[in-house]
């Protein structure tokens, strides 16, 4: 309900010249309330679950996310929180990366804004006890010029691969991770 509200308003407010002037700032009412969701695992897998099957809903939740930076950092330490193996953070790895093989628009987002935070706790959690790393590694073969265009945190990875010199990407851990678990899997 409350989504349906903040969708339909943040429509209102951008469809009307001038009226725009007087509307909050949906956006920063948005990421808070997002913000409040991510501090509780089971809200925030259960929102997930809402907006899998829910596009427009999917959509508004990218939006909010592009707007608050501060959202992808507070979504990547949850990711990283893989205690087990088996925790909310590694259900929520799994559920993240199965969305974005089904959904568009946020694979595309998820290659777009992947940055190091983000990448780094997404490198602890491809070791769960889950299906994130299956996930990511259909994400990677059936995207390639996305996963590997030149710039792109998996083409960093891929180009520094067993090198000694200075110029690897800082995250030599965390692409060992990954790179342990992709092939592993093959």
């Amino acid at each position: 309900m409350a989504y349906k509200m903040a969708d339909f308003m943040n429509g209102f407010c951008r469809s009307i010249p001038f009226f725009g002037s007087f509307c909050p700032d949906l956006d920063g009412m948005a990421g808070s309330f997002f913000s409040k969701v991510l501090e509780n695992p089971d809200l925030t897998l259960d929102m997930l679950s809402c907006a899998d099957s829910n596009p427009s809903m999917l959509d508004f939740m990218l939006h909010v996310m592009d707007e608050n930076p501060s959202l992808l950092t507070q979504m990547g330490t949850y990711l990283g929180q893989t205690g087990d193996g088996s925790s909310k953070g590694c259900q929520l790895g799994e559920l993240f990366t199965g969305m974005a093989t089904r959904h568009t628009n946020l694979k595309d987002f998820f290659f777009a804004k992947l940055d190091d935070h983000l990448y780094q706790n997404f490198g602890e959690n491809v070791l769960c006890k889950s299906d994130a790393l299956l996930n990511l590694s259909v994400l990677v073969k059936n995207n390639p010029s996305q996963a590997l265009a030149e710039g792109a945190a998996f083409d960093t990875v891929f180009r520094n691969i067993g090198s000694v010199d200075d110029n690897n990407d800082g995250n030599e851990h965390t692409n060992e991770q990954i790179m342990y678990a992709m092939f592993s899997n093959v």
